[in-house]
């Protein structure tokens, strides 16, 4: 077939149909991109929002964080005065426990939270004397077994007391077992080992190195060296050795007084 030329208005007609054709095109891609941008716009939009109600969030949780944390101390510093109206011998106990126990928990690595529910266990530990008998508590002699019986049941005690109270299930833990011994001789469960809680096992090692060095009216304190080494050999029978070590590195670091 032979090939046949197409006049100017052919070919004009033909320009204007490509260059039509390019416009939509255009156009198209135009309309594509524009609703693009409108998306992301409204997308970030809702990111913005979106950010701005998880700030108000995590605000409003360290506020109530912040509450429960004032409401938790204000509980425990009325226990630890009641305690201590109660039982004005050992008045200073529970803060010297707590000194030695949140010393040796900052070499745990634990969270700041749990340093902190440990800390308050301490303090409150012997809450439970608030339910022991006057005749018992304050007796100047020895204990008769009916009587160590009475004095056991602070651990129990203790703990049905601050079960009831804003604090951490930790506090209630050191309550009830920080006389619980690792080879599952104590009381008042007989727990053994790590079955005891933790914060309980730290507190038990605060404990005693607080009445070894501490003077009462029932016995002289003894030096820091000979309550350490007291301590000592009392690790895996007693106390947690690893927290028994921990004490130990502390009292070479002089980390405690």
């Amino acid at each position: 077939m032979a090939f046949q030329p197409t006049s100017p208005d052919e070919q004009l007609l033909r320009y204007a149909a490509e260059l039509r054709g390019v416009h939509a095109a255009e156009r198209a891609m135009r309309e594509q991109l524009d609703e693009s941008v409108r998306l992301l716009q409204e997308a970030s939009a809702q990111q913005v929002l979106l950010a701005q109600d998880l700030r108000r969030a995590v605000a409003e949780e360290r506020a109530l964080r912040a509450e429960l944390a004032a409401a938790r101390h204000a509980t425990a510093q009325t226990l630890a005065a009641a305690l201590a109206a109660r039982d004005p011998q050992n008045a200073r106990h529970g803060e010297r426990t707590q000194h030695y126990a949140t010393v040796l928990a900052g070499y745990l690595h634990l969270m700041a939270e749990e340093i902190q529910a440990l800390a308050l266990g301490a303090l409150l530990h012997d809450i439970g004397r608030l339910g022991v008998p006057d005749a018992v508590l304050w007796k100047p002699g020895p204990l008769t077994a009916a009587e160590w019986i009475q004095m056991r049941q602070h651990t129990l005690i203790g703990a049905d007391l601050l079960r009831q109270a804003p604090l951490p299930q930790t506090v209630v833990d050191v309550a009830l077992c920080h006389h619980e011994r690792w080879d599952g001789t104590g009381y008042p469960e007989r727990l053994a080992g790590e079955h005891i809680p933790l914060a309980a096992r730290v507190v038990a090692v605060a404990d005693a190195y607080d009445a070894l060095t501490s003077d009462s009216g029932f016995h002289q304190g003894v030096g820091i060296g000979a309550a350490v080494s007291e301590i000592e050999r009392c690790a895996g029978r007693a106390f947690d050795p690893q927290v028994v070590a921990i004490l130990m590195q502390a009292f070479y670091e002089r980390r405690i007084p």
